[in-house]
């Protein structure tokens, strides 16, 4: 029987149990995040290049000003996106590997609890038996 204010190991247990569920889905929505960040860079990289190029084309007629590319620009905003790409995904790494560690963790725990519970199953289970035999002993006996 459970203390007042305490949780069984059953209830401590499922409780794990959610949370690992709940960090495993928080850990695949952070891998899904981070595929669809670099779909997305690399796609609007590829706008950025055609876009740059079709400038290019259009503003110098096949001649380039002395000192300045055409691109020069565009390059800037490109390294810019390919920058905030970069903390991005170095942020979603971070984070997935910080819910990999605590998902580990709660797995640690979650064998640790199981194992506890099975230990304290056989302690009254025991107890429950020892009970029996005594209740017999003083039937007979007595």
């Amino acid at each position: 029987m459970a203390a007042a204010g305490r949780a069984s190991p059953k209830q401590a247990i499922g409780a794990a149990r959610t949370q690992i569920a709940n960090v495993s889905d928080e850990l695949r929505e952070v891998k899904q995040s981070l595929m669809l960040a670099r779909s997305s860079v690399a796609f609007e990289t590829a706008a950025a290049v055609t876009q740059a190029i079709r400038y290019a084309r259009e503003s110098s007629g096949g001649v380039q000003p002395p000192g300045l590319t055409p691109f020069e620009g565009d390059r800037d905003e490109l390294e810019r996106q390919l920058r905030h790409a970069h903390v991005e995904r170095d942020t979603q790494r971070s984070r997935a590997e910080r819910l990999q560690e605590e998902r580990d963790a709660l797995l640690g725990a979650q064998v640790f609890m199981e194992a506890q519970l099975k230990s304290l199953r056989r302690q009254l289970d025991d107890a429950s038996l020892q009970l029996r035999h005594r209740d017999l002993d003083l039937r007979l006996g007595g």
